[in-house]
């Protein structure tokens, strides 16, 4: 292997029962064909079943074809039961098809059924076809029944 950077390039495979660090206790799995930087470019998995960590506990899976920064472009898939840390509690899932920045630009889904954290509790829908910045322009969607944070109570449009 060639290792430049945290993870350099072309790094095939890193996996551990039992990490402690970046990601917390038992990442199954990191796989990439060319990861240049903190993730790069073309990071195509990374799987655990209890990571305690950034995103907290049990992500199930994230993955892209081309990530440039800490998401950068092209984030394919995050998703999980119970994340405890930036999104909260039971983050269902996050796509999008080119994530530029911390979400960027077409942030195509963000759900969950109790988010306590940066968007407080229950929030039921995120979406967007073109989000530039934090969540910038076009933002076509945020609902709930009860957000209690920077939403305020029952947001809707």
């Amino acid at each position: 292997m060639k290792w430049r950077g945290l993870w350099g390039d072309d790094v095939e495979g890193v996996w551990s029962d039992d990490v402690e660090g970046l990601w917390g206790d038992d990442v199954e799995g990191v796989w990439s064909d060319d990861v240049e930087g903190l993730w790069g470019d073309d990071v195509e998995g990374v799987g655990s079943d209890d990571v305690e960590g950034l995103w907290g506990d049990d992500v199930e899976g994230i993955w892209s074809d081309d990530v440039e920064g800490l998401w950068g472009d092209d984030v394919e898939g995050v998703w999980s039961d119970d994340v405890e840390g930036l999104w909260g509690d039971d983050v269902e899932g996050v796509w999008s098809d080119d994530v530029e920045g911390l979400w960027g630009d077409d942030v195509e889904g963000v759900w969950s059924d109790d988010v306590e954290g940066l968007w407080g509790d229950d929030v039921e829908g995120v979406w967007s076809d073109d989000v530039e910045g934090l969540w910038g322009d076009d933002v076509e969607g945020v609902w709930s029944d009860d957000v209690e944070g920077s939403l305020d109570s029952q947001c809707r449009w």
